[in-house]
């Protein structure tokens, strides 16, 4: 008997798949490299193949080439920008300043605090103590008081040099001091103290001033120029008082 007739649908124009794609990539300018597998343009196919086939360590090379531009790049990496910055900062001293410049500034920054310190005691002590901070300062760090500097009208000014005198809770050392001479004994005692001479724990009647280390001590509502500094320059004799 004869097989039964089964339908059948002709396609007219038929194109196997392979073939179509490669229609498809030659119609459209472009082959795909079969080493990389990236999109070539298909006049430059051949040279791309022969610098492949020329160069096997073509990988490597185009690695090293991107770490070069993103080591020369503008733009910060996220994951060290603190070392980006401090590059970028040496490249432009015009900018920044150089080397020299922020040793400067550093070493300025750690003398800062003494400066600010006396600054602040000064306003604390209404003028008295900040006399005495201030010349403090200007034997630290060789910078001018500001009363010393002052023009016409400045109170009369003298270098007194304080001896003290080994004692309970008293060094035995020796500080120049830019004092008023109508400064009291018993405020001259305070703007030491304040000055951080002599141990926390004394206070301004636990100390004694005189002109020479066996003298009787000064009074304290005497001024410097009652007890005889008169001149210039002057020595007083800081000790603790013996009970």
């Amino acid at each position: 008997a004869a097989a039964p007739s089964v339908p059948l649908r002709v396609v007219k124009g038929y194109v196997r798949t392979k073939k179509r794609q490669a229609a498809a990539g030659a119609s459209s300018g472009f082959q795909r490299c079969p080493i990389t597998g990236q999109l070539i343009p298909a006049e430059q196919m051949s040279q791309h193949l022969r610098i492949l086939l020329l160069d096997p360590k073509w990988k490597e090379q185009k690695d090293r080439f991107l770490e070069k531009a993103q080591a020369e790049s503008a733009f910060a990496p996220l994951e060290d920008v603190e070392g980006y910055l401090a590059q970028f900062v040496a490249k432009r001293p015009d900018l920044f300043g150089s080397v020299d410049d922020h040793a400067r500034l550093e070493a300025e920054a750690e003398v800062d605090p003494l400066r600010a310190e006396a600054t602040v005691a000064g306003a604390r002590e209404g003028g008295v103590g900040g006399a005495a901070h201030d010349a403090k300062r200007q034997r630290v760090d060789g910078t001018p008081s500001v009363a010393s500097t002052s023009g016409a009208g400045a109170p009369s000014l003298l270098l007194l040099t304080v001896v003290c005198q080994e004692g309970e809770g008293l060094e035995a050392q020796e500080a120049q001091v830019e004092v008023d001479r109508s400064l009291t004994g018993a405020q001259l005692k305070q703007s030491l103290l304040d000055a951080g001479i002599g141990a926390e724990t004394l206070k301004a009647r636990d100390l004694q001033l005189s002109t020479s280390p066996s003298g009787p001590a000064m009074l304290d509502h005497l001024t410097l120029a009652e007890a005889g500094i008169r001149s210039s320059e002057g020595v007083m004799y800081l000790s603790v008082v013996s009970r």
